[in-house]
């Protein structure tokens, strides 16, 4: 469990990161991170404050694309594999987000749904998805809390996601100015509407036709996505090569193809590594991470506070803390 708290007397804020000890603690940093670096640079009155979940979870799942050169530094010999982790999960927050949102307008304007009819549904959506291992199932479903706290939130991590793969795009090609454009998207309010953040960002409207699935194509090639099944296969005379023009598979097509075979085995075999007492390095570097952005996180705030004090006794227009 990990969430980050407002604390707007100080422009600052506070995150709570319960470590659970395995290779995603470093992306939940991170994401926690990018909601903390939203609330530093929002100078909104607090009275004034809302929360457009549509931009506000751009600037954790942005940020963890934008770490994407980061992660070998980060998990020494397995970067390349929590690179992979980096795009799949945002793919996956895609589909989960789409899922939940479906089953979700559904029960709304069915209010009269029994308990049974709406697991049913969930186990029907969740197979459609291909997502029933993943909560999205009649077992499982009720432990999102979100369902219940914050109904339809779910469908922000999937309009967010979309805007942090464009931010993923754009680094691709340059780094310095998706950073800038990422810094802008923080520094807007986050009461302001999705779609006029996103184009006064420069960024593509996801509602137009044509911008997902270009955004897609676009993304195979950057991750390089690519299927070759037989290559160089020898003729029947066993003198001459066969060449084969590589087939081109799109990002989700290939995530299909491999997933029980590639994905499940990769996860598996992190999670164990992490438990095994032979990875302990990768799990102090982890804690060293945590650690390191912690204390980063904690100079800012106190920083902040100080600053905060300064401009009161300046300007005597607030009280002070």
């Amino acid at each position: 469990m990990a969430y980050t708290v407002e604390l707007p007397a100080y422009g600052s804020a506070y995150i709570y990161d319960n470590r659970s000890g395995m290779y995603y603690d470093i992306f939940t940093v991170v994401h926690e991170f990018g909601h903390f670096n939203s609330v530093y640079h929002d100078d909104t009155p607090a009275l004034y404050t809302n929360i457009n979940m549509d931009v506000s979870e751009i600037h954790s799942q942005g940020l963890e694309l934008l770490f994407y050169p980061y992660y070998e530094q980060m998990y020494p010999g397995m970067g390349s594999a929590m690179q992979f982790y980096a795009v799949y999960e945002m793919f996956n927050n895609i589909l989960l987000s789409c899922a939940f949102d479906e089953v979700e307008n559904a029960v709304y304007r069915n209010p009269d749904l029994t308990l049974e009819e709406i697991n049913s549904l969930m186990d029907e959506v969740g197979m459609e998805y291909g997502l029933v291992s993943q909560s999205v199932n009649s077992e499982t479903w009720v432990e999102m809390t979100h369902l219940f706290m914050q109904p339809f939130y779910m469908i922000s991590y999937g309009t967010s996601a979309l805007a942090a793969l464009e931010l993923f795009r754009l680094s691709a090609d340059d780094r310095d100015k998706a950073v800038d454009c990422y810094m802008q998207i923080s520094a807007y309010a986050t009461a302001e509407p999705y779609c006029a953040v996103m184009e006064a960002c420069g960024l593509e409207d996801i509602f137009e036709e044509g911008t997902v699935t270009k955004l897609k194509e676009d993304l195979d090639d950057i991750v390089g996505i690519t299927h070759d099944p037989v290559s160089g296969q020898k003729e029947n005379d066993g003198s001459q090569k066969k060449e084969q023009k590589k087939e081109q598979l799109s990002l989700p097509e290939w995530l299909e193809q491999n997933a029980d075979n590639t994905w499940k085995d990769l996860g598996a075999d992190l999670e164990e590594g992490f438990r095994d007492t032979s990875f302990g390095g990768y799990r102090e570097l982890a804690l060293a991470v945590i650690l390191a952005i912690g204390a980063a996180a904690a100079v800012s705030t106190l920083l902040c506070i100080h600053m905060k004090k300064k401009k009161h006794r300046d300007n005597n227009d607030l009280p002070r803390y």
